[in-house]
């Protein structure tokens, strides 16, 4: 079942191999944090939990989550007057919002009709104030391409945050929110793949070990979502992402990149690795390795060539030039000799 929650192969083979055991808290918040996991396999899960646990205090956490979700969610599915639909359509590895309707039928049908999987979302909280309702439930409901409830997002009634304030004195935490205190596992510099998803990225932090107990010792009095990893995201597919685009992501939903030795991605994520976390100087940003003049050299020959053979585009040209080449990795030195010496000569007497 553990595959079920954790969905990384990584993460779940290096708890394996290190023996590491999770207490039934922390399978429960897992369950209940799972992003892959469907509504009703969580629950199925959740109450397995609470038939094998001894713990009493878990039992009575899990009763009332999964009452109060189960009495909300009726009491949701008659708000039809007051809610809208998204329809959002999976492509390149995520789901993409789309059209929004007044009825579920209708967006139902317009996602069956595109072939692909899609899913609904049900909100319950705009609509409701715009017409002037503060009463009855709500919050936001997921729903997959067979029309079954996926997610319950969120879901609260007349206003109130949560059913489950910690009570005065009460020193007890909540299962679905408390911040697991497991390894994070991966380390700055993994080139890993968000599961899920077509994202492709760098972890960027922690550095080592003395980080990780650093930052798990400080995350112990947050909440779920400091049990996470900061990646630079690089790709979603094979469309490039800025190296600034930045996420924080839970361990047990990312897991090593693997590439075909032919991707190009592979040879640019690892120069970016190199260039970002293990050269002392960072040369793709600054140019303290590089002489500035070189630009103006590089362009006065290529402008010299190109006007030789002014019909080729650019991108001919280069390709011509420097052959089947990593135009990537290529050093302005060796592209220099390429534009001199090549099937291209320049004539130096131009010069």
């Amino acid at each position: 079942m553990m595959k079920d929650y954790i969905q990384s192969k990584d993460y779940r083979k290096f708890l394996e191999e290190n023996h590491i055991v999770l207490s039934d808290w922390d399978k429960a918040t897992l369950i209940y944090q799972a992003p892959g996991m469907s509504h009703y396999d969580k629950i199925l899960a959740l109450l397995e939990i609470k038939k094998q646990t001894g713990d009493q205090c878990l039992q009575v956490q899990i009763e009332e989550r999964l009452d109060r979700d189960h009495r909300l969610y009726e009491e949701y599915k008659k708000c039809n007057g007051n809610a809208y639909y998204r329809l959002s359509e999976f492509f390149n590895g995520r789901y993409d919002a789309g059209d929004i309707y007044l009825w579920f039928k209708d967006a139902y049908a317009d996602g069956k009709k595109t072939g692909a999987k899609f899913r609904i979302e049900k909100e319950l909280f705009a609509c409701k104030k715009q017409s002037g309702d503060t009463d009855g439930v709500f919050g936001m409901v997921e729903f997959n391409e067979q029309g079954y409830i996926q997610k319950i997002l969120w879901m609260y009634e007349r206003n109130q945050e949560s059913d489950f304030k910690r009570k005065e004195n009460d020193e007890s935490e909540r299962f679905e929110e408390r911040y697991v205190d497991l390894p994070l596992f991966y380390r700055r510099g993994d080139i890993v793949h968000v599961i899920g998803t077509e994202y492709i990225g760098i972890v960027n932090e922690p550095t080592d070990d003395t980080e990780e107990e650093k930052y798990r010792n400080m995350a112990k009095k947050g909440d779920y979502s400091d049990f996470q990893v900061a990646v630079n995201l690089m790709f979603d597919g094979d469309n490039f992402l800025s190296v600034f685009a930045h996420d924080h992501i839970q361990p047990t939903n990312l897991e090593y990149a693997v590439f075909d030795d032919e991707d190009p991605r592979k040879g640019f994520l690892e120069y970016i690795r190199q260039v970002l976390y293990e050269h002392k100087t960072n040369t793709l940003f600054s140019c303290e390795e590089r002489k500035a003049e070189r630009i103006r050299e590089i362009l006065s020959k290529l402008e010299i060539v190109w006007r030789q053979y002014p019909d080729m585009r650019l991108g001919q040209l280069l390709l011509n030039v420097c052959g089947n080449c990593d135009f990537f990795s290529i050093e302005d030195d060796e592209l220099l000799k390429q534009l001199q010496y090549n099937q291209f000569p320049i004539d130096s007497r131009t010069v």
